[in-house]
C-alpha cells in the first residue's frame, strides 16, 4: 500500500469527535427521578411529550390515520395516550459504501451500520411529566418490538508565520489557528499547487450560517439543482424543496439562516473568505459551507433534529461534518445517525469548555482526581489537554492529503 492510501485509510478511520458536555438545566423543561440510571439528572434536559423509537429491523413499521401500527402489544401501549403527531426521522434511503455491514473505529471496536428507517418521534398531546419513563419501560419491554425507546433529549451550544498570514484585519486576534497550527496548512496549500481543499464542503449542524455575511456569502455550499430548478419542487429528490444552501430543521424549510450567531461563528472559523482584507480568515479557506439548522435561537436542539441534520449533511455531500455542540445525555439515535454518517464524513465535535472529564471508562483511561467520566458516543476518540502533541502530529498527517479542521478544541 502506498503512503498516500495508508494516509488516506487513516483519515477515513480516525474521527475526531468529542462530545461537549455542560450544565443546561432549564426549569421550563421536563426533569424526573425516573430518569434511567447512568444519566445525569442534574444536567439533562428533553422534549415533553416526545418518544424516540427504534423498532426492530424484522418489522415494516407504518402508522394509519388513527396512529396505529396493526402490531397489537405496541398499540395497546398508546391506546390510551392522545397522539398528536408521528414523525418517521430518516424517510428517505442512504446507501452505504461498498454495500459493508459494518466498520472498525479507530480503537478496533466493530459497529454494524444501523438501519434508519424504523426510527420514529411519536410526539404525546398531554405533558406527561415524570411519566413519559413510565411509557419508555413499556416500550422497553417489548423486546421483539423495539430495539430502543428513549427522550428527545436537548443539547446544546459552546466558546502563522508573518510570511503567510493573511491580510484579514482581525486574523491576529485568532489565537486558536495558532493553537492548532493553521499556518501549517495554509503554507503547504500555498507551496503545493497538488495540495487543495477546493473539493471539501464542511457542514455546520449548529443555529444556521448567515450566508449573507460578507466573509461567508462567497464560501457557501450551493445546491445547483435547487438553485437551476422549479421553486416549490425537490429538483434533486433527496427529500428536501428548494434546500439550496442546506436545511433547517427548526423551521422546516430551505433557509437555515442563523438567529443565534453560534453557527455563523463556527462557520467563520472553518472557512471565512481570506485576503479579503476585512474580518477573519478561515482555516480551510478553499472549503465551502453546508449551513444545517438544527438549534433554536435560544441556542438548544432536540436530538431528533440533531440527527436528521447528520443525516442530511452526509446524504448530501459532506466530506467533513462539524458539530460544536454538546449535552449531558447520549442520544441513541444520534448515535445511529454518526454511524452511517462515518462512512461518508469525517466527524469533528468540540472537546467542551467546563473542564469535565470526558471518555470511555477502561483500565487505560482514568479521569484525573477521582472524578466520574462522563460517557462519549463509542467511535470518537476523545482529545484532552494531554493528547495536544498528539493532536499536532495528526494535523501534520492530515495536512499531507486535505486541510481539515478541528473546531471548538479547548486545550
Amino acid at each position: 500500500m502506498s503512503n498516500k492510501n495508508h494516509i488516506q485509510t487513516m483519515l477515513k478511520r480516525i474521527n475526531l469527535f468529542v462530545v461537549a458536555f455542560f450544565a443546561t438545566t432549564l426549569s421550563s423543561f421536563a426533569q424526573s427521578t425516573l430518569q434511567p440510571s447512568g444519566v445525569d439528572l442534574d444536567n439533562v434536559t428533553w422534549v415533553d411529550g416526545d418518544v424516540l423509537i427504534r423498532f426492530e429491523d424484522n418489522l415494516s413499521i407504518s402508522f394509519d390515520k388513527y396512529n396505529i401500527t396493526g402490531y397489537a402489544p405496541i398499540d395497546a401501549i398508546f391506546q390510551d395516550l392522545d397522539i398528536k403527531e408521528v414523525e418517521q426521522l430518516f424517510p428517505y434511503t442512504i446507501n452505504i459504501p461498498d454495500k459493508a455491514d459494518g466498520f472498525y473505529t479507530y480503537n478496533g471496536l466493530y459497529v454494524e451500520y444501523p438501519r434508519l428507517d424504523n426510527i420514529y418521534r411519536i410526539n404525546l398531546k398531554d405533558s406527561l411529566g415524570s411519566n413519559l419513563f413510565k411509557v419508555i419501560d413499556d416500550l422497553m419491554v417489548l423486546t421483539d418490538y423495539v430495539q430502543y425507546a428513549e427522550p428527545n433529549y436537548y443539547s446544546g451550544i459552546m466558546g502563522v508565520s508573518p510570511a503567510n498570514e493573511p491580510n484579514d484585519t482581525l486574523y491576529s486576534q485568532q489565537w486558536a489557528n495558532e493553537a492548532i497550527q493553521a499556518d501549517t496548512v495554509q503554507a503547504r496549500m500555498a507551496a503545493d499547487s497538488t495540495i487543495s481543499d477546493t473539493n471539501q464542503v464542511i457542514a455546520i449542524i449548529d443555529t444556521g450560517v448567515d450566508k449573507d455575511h460578507e466573509d461567508l456569502t462567497n464560501k457557501m455550499w450551493v445546491n445547483t439543482a435547487e438553485l437551476n430548478g422549479s421553486p416549490g419542487v425537490d429538483d434533486d429528490q433527496n427529500g428536501f424543496v428548494d434546500d439550496i444552501y442546506g436545511w433547517d430543521f427548526i423551521n422546516n424549510d430551505g433557509n437555515p439562516m442563523d438567529d443565534n450567531s453560534h453557527g455563523t461563528h463556527c462557520a467563520g472559523s472553518a472557512a471565512a473568505e481570506v485576503n479579503n482584507q476585512k474580518g477573519i480568515a478561515g482555516v480551510s479557506p478553499g472549503a465551502k459551507i453546508m449551513g444545517v439548522k438544527v438549534m433554536q435561537s435560544s441556542g438548544y436542539g432536540a436530538s431528533a433534529d440533531i440527527a436528521q441534520g447528520i443525516l442530511y449533511a452526509a446524504n448530501n455531500g459532506a466530506s467533513v461534518i462539524s458539530m460544536s455542540i454538546g449535552g449531558a445525555a447520549q442520544s441513541q439515535v444520534q448515535n445511529d445517525a454518526l454511524a452511517v454518517a462515518y462512512a461518508y464524513s469525517f466527524l469533528v465535535g468540540a472537546a467542551g469548555n467546563n473542564g469535565r472529564c470526558i471518555g470511555i471508562p477502561s483500565p487505560l483511561y482514568r479521569c484525573p482526581d477521582g472524578q466520574v467520566s462522563v460517557q462519549i458516543y463509542p467511535m470518537f476518540l476523545v482529545l484532552k489537554r494531554a493528547l495536544l502533541q498528539a493532536v499536532k502530529q495528526v494535523f501534520q498527517i492530515m495536512i499531507k492529503m486535505v486541510p481539515l479542521l478541528l473546531l471548538g478544541l479547548t486545550f
